[in-house]
């Protein structure tokens, strides 16, 4: 039987019910004084990304099952496209194909190892939905979490720290 996931957080007391998503408004390349000329050669939005004209990203979803419970943990994360990949994906945004993509991870998420430039294959969704990731096999513990799925008490390490950063 699944069901939603909850706990009561051991920092503020308080129950938080369903399951985590946390995102990232940039890649981990991404730096603020690219902001500085709107016309220039490095733009970010909420779903694209691009730098100095030489690097490409698009904003995804990385599914993580929590056993025994109905939603998955989400990572909202930014993979590398190629430059054409990169065009025909914003192109086609207000009705995305479903198409295959290679890319590599473009962040680094807390408490992993480094999970900059793991390989992934980027499952775009038709219509507007959020391309969706697929990691490359490797021995990494994010790759096993991803197709082996992670327990409750897992879940509830890597968000509780996203919930109170400054704790």
């Amino acid at each position: 039987m699944q069901r939603i996931f909850s706990f009561t957080c051991a920092t503020c007391g308080q129950r938080h019910e369903g399951s985590p998503s946390i995102g990232y408004s940039a890649p981990f390349y991404w730096e603020e004084s690219y902001r500085t000329d709107a016309r220039g050669p490095s733009r970010l939005s909420g779903d694209f990304c691009m730098i100095e004209r030489r690097d490409y990203f698009i904003r995804c979803i990385l599914e993580v099952p929590i056993h025994e419970v109905e939603e998955p943990f989400l990572w909202g994360v930014w993979i590398t496209q190629s430059k054409q990949n990169f065009h025909d994906y914003m192109d086609s945004f207000d009705d995305t194909p479903e198409r295959c993509t290679f890319g590599y991870f473009a962040n680094r998420l807390p408490g992993y190892p480094d999970t900059l430039n793991l390989e992934t294959q980027v499952r775009w969704q038709p219509g507007k939905g959020r391309p969706k990731v697929e990691l490359e096999p490797v021995d990494h513990p994010l790759y096993r979490d991803w197709s082996d799925g992670i327990n409750w008490e897992r879940a509830v390490e890597l968000a509780r720290p996203r919930l109170h950063p400054e704790d």
